[in-house]
């Protein structure tokens, strides 16, 4: 099939804007020089380039044929000089090699006369009364809490001379058992943040201890004829008994006062779930590692969440050996649980309340959820639908002697306004 490509060709008409005429060869550029260097308009007429000659090319073309200007469509000698070089330079560059190997050489002696500044005197002391467990070389290890969403985790910070480096799970907290994720990972950067905090400031003022101290000890007093009408506590997650008594008697003696807990991405979700369930807000803990049949509803235990590295633990622990548990995950973005899933349907957030409706509703209907899911017997292959799907994950949480996720034990939430 005879194809033409359609060019648009056009040529300075006003006399002011055509190219000065000098020595041009055909591929837009001078004529090539010793250093290597093209310069020179770039309009057709100026190039060399036969019109005459393209139109007929282009007529001859048989099929498709590719090309990125004319003088590669008519294969001009200069083109194929301009092919071959064994260096490219950009046309209008400006700059030739020798100029840019001397500016070049010029950088790196420069940048080489930095080094020749003197640094500070810095001075190595031996301690005087050595710290008896200290041995240089030799790592320690101590036993702390990284906080997440409030919750605490116990980890092991790895340390040289007193400079902590390392942060991993500790395996003898039941939060953590020596697991970690990223939060746990990048704690020790919190340690060495150039932005940290290093003193206490107001308005860009350095203060001490002492008139942050004054300055409550003001508001408090001001607030008590009020009963503390304008005084607002706002925190992160709070779950450690002291502090939660410590902020009740706050509270108690200043009843108008309002305590207010916020995490950028906290678990509201979950506390309204277990307000419609039990009828207060709790925290629920899961027993993967007792549990046959897990059902995941847009929950990603195994990528995020305060117990994600003891979850993982538990969950693995029933993957190995004979009594392997199931996974099933719906979900409506793409997680590490739904990765990790034995089966994993993909739904949009507006059909994940249908789809969990219909998972309740046949495991009720036990009997019907099994003759759904057997496998057919005229040979054809079953539909894979939602409904055959929901049966099959009900079917599956049925037959689980135990529940899919059992709650271990509740704690109380942080009060919120």
């Amino acid at each position: 099939m005879r194809t033409k490509l359609p060019v648009i060709l056009s040529e300075a008409k006003d006399p002011k804007l055509a190219a000065p005429q000098s020595s041009l060869g055909s591929f837009g550029a001078a004529a090539p020089q010793d250093d290597g260097v093209r310069t020179g308009p770039q309009d057709d007429a100026s190039r060399g380039v036969d019109i005459a000659k393209a139109r007929l090319k282009l007529e001859s073309l048989q099929g498709r044929e590719y090309w990125r200007s004319l003088e590669e469509l008519l294969d001009t000698d200069d083109f194929r000089e301009h092919l071959h070089r064994e260096f490219r330079v950009p046309i209008d560059s400006g700059v030739d090699r020798r100029q840019l190997l001397t500016l070049m050489g010029a950088s790196i002696a420069l940048a080489g006369l930095t080094g020749c500044t003197r640094q500070p005197t810095e001075r190595i002391y031996p301690y005087v009364k050595a710290p008896e467990e200290l041995v240089p070389g030799e790592p320690l290890y101590y036993a702390t809490a990284q906080l997440h969403q409030g919750y605490a985790r116990g980890v092991l910070a790895k340390s040289y001379e007193g400079r902590p480096i390392k942060v991993d799970g500790n395996e003898l907290h039941p939060a953590s058992l020596g697991g970690s994720d990223v939060f746990i990972q990048g704690y020790i950067l919190n340690m060495y943040d150039p932005d940290r905090s290093q003193t206490l400031t107001e308005r860009g003022q350095i203060k001490p201890w002492s008139a942050l101290l004054a300055e409550i000890k003001l508001v408090l007093e001001q607030e008590r004829a009020r009963r503390g009408s304008g005084l607002r506590f706002l925190t992160t997650t709070v779950t450690s008994p002291t502090l939660q008594a410590q902020i009740a008697a706050v509270l108690a003696e200043l009843p108008e006062a309002k305590w207010i807990a916020w995490e950028p991405a906290g678990c509201e979700n979950v506390f309204a779930g277990t307000k419609l369930a039990f009828g207060e807000e709790l925290q629920p803990v899961y027993l993967f590692d007792k549990a046959d049949v897990v059902l995941s509803l847009e929950a990603d235990f195994l990528g995020s969440g305060p117990s994600m590295p003891r979850y993982v633990h538990d969950f693995v622990s029933r993957r190995r050996g004979e009594s392997m548990n199931r996974l099933y995950a719906v979900e409506s973005t793409p997680t590490l649980t739904g990765a990790r899933a034995d089966h994993r349907r993909p739904l949009s957030p507006a059909t994940a309340p249908s789809a969990t409706r219909s998972i309740s509703s046949r495991r009720c209907a036990r009997a019907a959820s099994l003759r759904r899911c057997r496998a057919p017997t005229n040979g054809s292959t079953a539909p894979h639908t939602s409904r055959t799907w929901s049966a099959c994950a009900a079917r599956a949480t049925t037959r689980c002697r135990r529940a899919t996720t059992r709650i271990r034990s509740c704690t109380r939430a942080a009060p919120a306004a």
